[in-house]
């Protein structure tokens, strides 16, 4: 391995720790509370979706404006995923982090194909230091 190459390895695992410090301390710190989801009202549909689903009702909830089951309100693929953590919302956080995180080894992948290594290594970075890619780890959307 050559020594350039090793020290873009080393950087881009700073970049990845970093970009993973960033998203679990801000994801783990926003409250976990029912009164806290319904800020956003799509938080609670979301999780009441994957309840309905870990009951074996199926990809449905009780929608209070309705007063009714409402069916095919939201996609199969998010809701699947919150019920593989069976509604905790802390290890949901923490896996959005985690994939977050991927999406800032992808960047550097691709751009590597296009770019030189340190411009690779760049893209990477801004994607680790992205404020919205961070807040929307915290939220169950």
């Amino acid at each position: 391995m050559r020594a350039g190459s090793s020290a873009i390895s080393r950087a881009l695992v700073l970049i990845l720790i970093l970009a993973l410090g960033l998203r679990l301390g801000w994801a783990l710190t926003r409250p976990a509370t029912p009164s806290s989801l319904e800020q956003l009202p799509d938080q609670t549909e979301y999780l009441a979706v994957a309840q309905s689903l870990r009951e074996g009702s199926g990809l449905s909830f009780i929608d209070p404006r309705f007063d009714d089951r409402v069916y095919a309100y939201r996609t199969p693929g998010y809701p699947i995923f919150l019920a593989a953590f069976d509604g905790n919302i802390r290890a949901i956080r923490v896996a959005q982090c985690l994939l977050d995180v991927s999406a800032v080894f992808a960047v550097f992948m691709l751009a590597r194909l296009w770019l030189r290594p340190s411009m690779a290594l760049l893209a990477a970075l801004v994607v680790a230091l992205n404020p919205f890619l961070i807040y929307f780890c915290g939220l169950i959307l």
